[in-house]
């Protein structure tokens, strides 16, 4: 509370005193132009430290700066937060894959190939903690609409780049791939390779030219 003005009339001796009082509370308030994008980056801030069992609602609020319930308003308890921390995982992981393939011809089809495996290491390398939850074993998180669709899209940029090698029915050669470069980035990221990306990148390229891959004309 404080006194806003004072007004003196006549003598000192009888002062009337103008109060106007005001009751003011200072809350901390933090806005967001969007509230739902802030929690799902607080909450991969917090992976970045943890799994995501230790992740829980109260910890991303405080990170985001937010109420405790404001989580509740956007996502269905924990699973529903981990499940779109996934389904921006897989949408990451796709432009990754597809920022190193822009520009090369549709029928470049060994640089569109050897693109998308230097996409997906890059994104091993650079987004850890997404890459953990949405390509370990251990997910724990729900398959939603939102999930399923985002996880397609990046599966799709694989096999594509992996469709002039075989045919349509044939899945052998999109799975050595992928296992290739899911083997490699794990190797990679466990320190057993070399500490240089850039190494690693040529690395992985040039075990790649070594499957001397054919395309289905030839």
């Amino acid at each position: 509370m404080y006194i806003d003005s004072v007004k003196i009339d006549g003598n000192l001796d009888a002062v009337k005193t103008v109060c106007t009082i005001s009751t003011m509370q200072k809350k901390k308030t933090y806005h967001h132009g969007n509230l739902r994008t802030a929690l799902m980056d607080a909450a991969i801030e917090l992976l970045k430290n943890g799994d995501s069992s230790e992740l829980s609602l109260r910890g991303v609020a405080k990170l985001a700066g937010v109420s405790h319930a404001a989580p509740a308003h956007h996502f269905n308890g924990k699973d529903g937060l981990l499940a779109a921390v996934a389904a921006r995982g897989f949408v990451v992981f796709a432009d990754y894959m597809t920022e190193e393939i822009q520009g090369l011809n549709e029928a470049d089809h060994f640089n569109r190939i050897k693109g998308v495996c230097k996409g997906y290491l890059r994104f091993a390398l650079n987004e850890q903690s997404l890459f953990d939850l949405i390509l370990t074993v251990d997910k724990r998180f729900t398959w939603t609409d939102e999930v399923y669709a985002a996880s397609m899209r990046s599966q799709q940029i694989l096999a594509r780049a992996c469709a002039p090698f075989a045919s349509e029915k044939d899945g052998a050669i999109e799975t050595l791939i992928w296992s290739m470069v899911h083997g490699y980035t794990a190797l990679a990221r466990s320190g057993h390779l070399l500490p240089e990306p850039e190494a690693d990148f040529a690395t992985l390229v040039g075990m790649i030219d070594m499957l001397q891959l054919k395309t289905m004309q030839g």
